[in-house]
């Protein structure tokens, strides 16, 4: 299902060989990520809390990293309403991430074992089935979410092997057989210099904004927030800081909007952080790409207007500039050549 805000954004306006891409608000924009609404101390059960979800009805639940417990919060509070947990007794494991698709509720452990199963009263032992997606073989899993537009679970990597060193690393399984999708989302790291981040990010934490369709990363190490569209395109960027999330895990949106992020002990207690919507973008927020696919050189009223820096590109590069409407301010520009980035 396509959300109306992903509608909205859609359209794509050409100027022969310019096209202007209209995007929206990014994350940073819809959110003030300087001053959190409200932060809530979890109970000592969840001083690991590895992973948040959220349910179509707007309730969260969360897990530790240790054994399969869920524990349903109170979103107001931070109290545990009710606590399930699979298998007699409690199965162990190093849990990673937490998603629930309509009924269905899933686990996945940072070797890549998938777990499905049913929500469950409170103190009640569910059963449950276990996948082996095989990606332990292709890294280390921390963090999923599920799409709903494309019905697949998303996985990211904290870990990669060598051959993926440079990039950020996210995949897709298919809800229909819990297969892995041959291609990765691969993000190269050196395009999260263009939002202000350094070319470093392992994340801790992903989820698809269910108004934008946009993928949310979180990183524990880095303590930033990173935003990229469904195939990989960096879009936003912001760091924390350690004083206001020194352990970011968990990532969700309420049906109101509302951002949660969650972060693990690191003193006195694990907390839940939330971030309410703006009434309204700020001023400028209108989001556009600029693609121009031409033999170079480029005109110069593109490369130096909108770019405002000189790149020496090969002969079948491919421009994408991120600008801002109401000035052009540039958020990212971007030259691929048939080497790759510039």
């Amino acid at each position: 299902m396509v959300s109306r805000s992903a509608l909205l954004f859609s359209s794509v306006v050409s100027l022969g060989p310019v096209a202007v891409t209209q995007l929206p608000p990014t994350l940073a924009e819809r959110y003030d990520l300087e001053n959190p609404s409200a932060r809530l101390s979890l109970p000592h059960h969840l001083d690991e809390v590895s992973g948040l979800a959220v349910t179509d009805d707007g309730r969260v639940f969360a897990h530790g990293d240790e054994h399969a417990a869920i524990y349903e919060l109170d979103p107001a509070e931070g109290k545990i309403l009710k606590r399930f947990s699979l298998g007699v007794p409690v199965l162990p494991g190093d849990f990673e991430g937490i998603a629930v698709a309509d009924e269905r509720f899933f686990l996945i452990s940072s070797q890549g074992l998938l777990l499905e199963f049913r929500e469950g009263a409170d103190e009640e032992s569910v059963p449950f089935r276990g996948v082996d997606t095989g990606l332990m073989s292709r890294c280390e899993v921390e963090g999923l979410a599920f799409e709903p537009a494309a019905q697949t679970l998303l996985a990211a990597c904290k870990t990669v092997p060598s051959r993926d060193r440079g990039f950020i690393v996210l995949y897709r399984i298919r809800l229909s057989n819990f297969s892995v999708e041959a291609e990765a989302i691969r993000v190269p790291l050196v395009d999260l210099e263009a939002v202000g981040l350094a070319p470093r990010f392992s994340p801790s934490g992903v989820e698809a904004d269910p108004d934008t369709g946009m993928l949310i990363l979180t990183s524990a190490r880095e303590e930033a927030i990173l935003e990229i569209t469904s195939s990989g395109e960096v879009v936003a960027g912001f760091r924390f800081g350690s004083r206001r999330h020194p352990q970011v895990e968990g990532i969700g949106f309420l049906p109101d909007g509302t951002l949660l992020l969650s972060d693990e002990r690191q003193s006195n207690r694990a907390h839940i952080t939330a971030y309410s919507r703006r009434l309204a973008p700020p001023r400028n927020a209108l989001g556009l790409r600029l693609s121009y696919q031409a033999p170079f050189p480029m005109p110069p009223s593109v490369e130096h207007s909108y770019c405002q820096r000189e790149q020496a590109c090969g002969a079948q590069s491919h421009l994408t500039i991120l600008f801002q409407a109401g000035g052009l301010r540039v958020r990212s520009c971007q030259f691929r050549g048939q080497e790759g980035a510039q």
